[in-house]
C-alpha cells in the first residue's frame, strides 16, 4: 500500500510531458534553457582554436574556474645561444593543466 500511496502522490507532481517520456530524459524547459546545443557546440568550437593558436605561440592560456594551459617543449640535442635556428630544434612534448581550485 505505501508503493501505490507513493506513486500516486508522484504522479500529482509531474507535468504531461514528463509522464509520455522516459525518466531518463526529462523535457527540457525551454523557457529557463540559456543555450542551444548548437551554441555550445559553437562556443567550444572556437575555443578550442583559440587555444590551440595561442599555445601553439607557447603562450599560457587561464580559464576562470577552470584552470591553466601551457606547453612544454622538448629538444633531440642541447640548444645554446649560439645555436642557429632554434625554433626549427625544439617540437611540442605535450599540454600541461592545472586546475583552478576554489
Amino acid at each position: 500500500m505505501k508503493r501505490t500511496k507513493l506513486r500516486k502522490q508522484q504522479s500529482m507532481h509531474a507535468s504531461p510531458q514528463w509522464k509520455s517520456r522516459n525518466r531518463r530524459n526529462p523535457p527540457k524547459n525551454t523557457e529557463t534553457q540559456l543555450a542551444t546545443e548548437t551554441d555550445v557546440s559553437a562556443v567550444l568550437d572556437a575555443l578550442s582554436h583559440v587555444m590551440g593558436e595561442e599555445l601553439s605561440e607557447g603562450r599560457q592560456v587561464h580559464l576562470d574556474g577552470i584552470g591553466y594551459f601551457y606547453p612544454t617543449l622538448k629538444s633531440e640535442k642541447g640548444i645554446t645561444r649560439e645555436t642557429d635556428r632554434k625554433n626549427e630544434k625544439v617540437r611540442l612534448k605535450g599540454i600541461i593543466s592545472v586546475p583552478t581550485v576554489r
